[in-house]
């Protein structure tokens, strides 16, 4: 089953009131590691941040949607597209600015971070993400460096990964990309190793 399949399948049985088959309930699992309680409370997270601009239903379907891309890698998943989808999915009534802020809070989990340049380029502006495990927050940090640079052992391979402790504590992860350059990614994950 290619992306396209695999989010309309997805999305299809978020809609429906039975079971989903078990290859859905595992894409849920890995989408919402935290399941229900995660569902709702990203939900309620993004009708919170287009009440007013664009229909409710909207939050649920952006949810799934773009979960799915994201989680599945998803090689058209950059920030220009994704803004576009989300525009186009509210029939014009979110700004790009509201698409940003959609976009960076399904990647990062943080509502207050917009995307913009050099963020996560170095240790003083870390990305911030918001999450209670690792298997939220290591996912998060793959999809955002994806909707940077493309698709991991396609447009770039991981160098290194390494963890600094302390306040913040922050994870590094230096990729190298096939055009031949050598980028680094600063995110601070003290949200979930302060409770762990």
């Amino acid at each position: 089953m290619g992306i396209l399949g695999l989010i309309k399948t997805v999305w299809k049985a978020s809609r429906s009131a039975g079971a989903p088959p078990p290859e859905v309930q595992r894409v849920l699992q890995k989408m919402f590691p935290d399941g229900t309680t995660q569902i709702r409370e990203e939900t309620r997270v993004l009708e919170e941040m287009i009440r007013g601009k664009a229909p409710q239903k909207l939050a649920s379907d952006l949810l799934f949607l773009l979960k799915t891309r994201i989680h599945h890698g998803d090689s058209d998943l950059r920030h220009a597209t994704v803004e576009d989808y989300i525009i186009d999915k509210s029939d014009g009534r979110l700004s790009r600015d509201d698409a940003k802020r959609i976009y960076s809070y399904l990647l990062t989990g943080t509502r207050d971070f917009i995307l913009s340049e050099g963020i996560g380029s170095c240790r003083e502006r870390p990305v911030v993400i918001t999450a209670s495990g690792p298997f939220i927050a290591i996912p998060r940090e793959y999809a955002f460096i994806r909707s940077i640079c493309g698709t991991e052992d396609v447009d770039w391979k991981l160098d290194r990964q390494m963890l600094f402790g302390g306040d913040p504590t922050l994870d590094l992860l230096a990729i190298d990309t096939t055009d031949g350059s050598h980028r680094e990614f600063w995110f601070d994950i003290s949200s979930y190793m302060k409770s762990g």
